[in-house]
This record gives C-alpha cells, structure tokens and sequence, in this order.
C-alpha cells in the first residue's frame, strides 16, 4: 500500500471545492467589474453635464462633485507619469 494514499478522496474533493470558488470567485469578479464600468459611465455622462453648464448655474454639490473628478483625474496622471519615469530609469 502506498503511504499516501490517504490523500486521494480529500485531494480529490480539494479540487473540487477550489474549481467551484474559481468559477464563483470569477462570476461575482465580472458582475463587480459590470456594475464599476456603469457607475463609471454614470459619473462620467454626469460630469460632462456639469461641464456644459455655465459655472453661474452649477449648483454647489455639482462643483463639489466637478473638483472631486478633477482632484483625481490629476492623481491618475502624477501616479501615471511616475510609473513611466520609474520603467525609463
């Protein structure tokens, strides 16, 4: 008798279990990732609205809501400029 044969039948339902996180893990990943790219877009189609208005008809939340996006947007871009200085060094 092989001394590991202990592990058979509790390998075998191991692979079972990981298999099934694995597809359960991805399915609730996509529906997260749907669910971002629409409140992205959302955000995005609100903020161009904002953008349209002239700055005497923008209410306070919507300028609050405009300098938060900005506030950001200008993170993305430091963060991303220094990635790229960080891959040319």
């Amino acid at each position: 008798m092989c001394r590991h044969a202990w592990f058979g039948p509790s390998t075998e339902i191991g692979q079972q279990k990981s298999e099934k996180n694995i597809v359960i893990t991805s399915s609730k990943r996509t529906r997260k990732n749907v669910q971002s790219r629409a409140r992205a877009a959302q955000l995005r189609s609100k903020i161009e609205e904002i953008k349209r208005k002239p700055e005497e008809e923008q209410t306070e939340d919507e300028i609050k809501t405009l300098k938060l996006f900005e506030g950001r947007r200008e993170k993305k871009e430091r963060s991303r400029e220094r990635a790229v200085e960080k891959k040319v060094k």
